[in-house]
């Protein structure tokens, strides 16, 4: 059986602030662990942008851009989604405009 690994680099840019669990220093030390012998069959790909309609067969239609919306100018903030999200400024980098 072949595992592949999806992530871009764009994922170190969410940033979560210190001591959150989703932040660029968890995620490195993950791909430094995968980079060692026992994991070099792993196939590795950039992840792709996914497109709006992508995004809308799991999501409500709008869903995305309402998501975009609240990113801040600069800091981080808490949206109300739940009590665990944070967004950064470059929290949406991987996110374009709702293709169709």
């Amino acid at each position: 059986m072949t595992t592949a690994l999806f992530t871009h680099p764009a994922c170190f840019l969410h940033d979560t602030g210190p001591g959150h669990p989703e932040r660029p220093g968890r995620l490195r030390a993950v791909l430094d662990a995968l980079s060692t012998p026992d994991f070099a069959a792993l196939q590795r790909h950039e992840a792709p942008l996914a497109t709006a309609a992508q995004i809308e067969r799991v999501h409500a239609p709008g869903y995305c851009q309402a998501i975009l919306d609240m990113m801040p100018k600069q800091g981080r903030a808490r949206p109300n989604l739940n009590t665990d999200t944070v967004f950064s400024p470059k929290s949406g980098a991987r996110c374009g405009p709702p293709e169709r």
